[in-house]
């Protein structure tokens, strides 16, 4: 055991499906329908949410990954930017303290009256935090962050890894096998014949 952490593995010991940078087969995407990469966003849609929908539908088809089950998470996401984008607004105008009068009854005038102000928190401000919460999410599951980005190519390499080592274990399996049977004399599998 060496004194700096684990015991390096000779490379014909290691296990996994690491392959060196080059080696390997190259892992097939395959491609976004024709009809979804000029999906219309719905007509019930606000204009900002609409122009969201757009930029979101060009970025993923463009990326590979835009499927049809995603269009609906994609109005979610849509809408959410759009309210979120109305909060800001509303808040930049506003500011994130409003004033709220405070009234009174006065008895003299047999009315209320407003008898000073007071600050309370922008309405706005908690929408806003609720619908970034949502589009943060909403992203993650889209794809549409670059971390969910590097996920999704890891995971995809990782299951294309397993598929060929799976498949490199099976071909090696039968070469086996059908070594042993050439060297007993028996016929080699159909398999390996059908491959040949």
């Amino acid at each position: 055991m060496s004194r700096g952490g684990r015991t390096p593995v000779p490379d014909d010991e290691r296990a996994g499906h690491r392959g060196g940078v080059g080696e390997g087969s190259a892992i097939e995407v395959l491609p976004v329908e024709r009809r979804l990469v000029t999906a219309s966003p719905p007509e019930d849609m606000p204009p900002l949410a609409r122009e969201v929908w757009s930029i979101c539908v060009t970025d993923m088809a463009v990326l590979g990954h835009l499927r049809e089950p995603d269009l609906f998470q994609l109005r979610n996401y849509a809408v959410e930017v759009a309210i979120a984008i109305e909060c800001e607004a509303s808040i930049q105008e506003f500011g994130a303290m409003m004033k709220e009068p405070i009234v009174a009854w006065s008895a003299e005038l047999q009315a209320e009256e407003m008898v000073g102000w007071k600050l309370k928190a922008n309405p706005a401000c908690k929408l806003h935090r609720e619908a970034s919460n949502v589009v943060r999410l909403l992203a993650g599951e889209l794809a549409l962050t670059p971390l969910a980005r590097i996920r999704g190519n890891l995971m995809q390499a990782a299951t294309a890894s397993i598929a060929l080592g799976i498949r490199d274990d099976l071909e090696a399996g039968l070469a086996a096998e059908d070594a042993a049977l050439v060297v007993s004399g028996k016929p080699a599998s159909k398999a390996l014949r059908a491959k040949k």
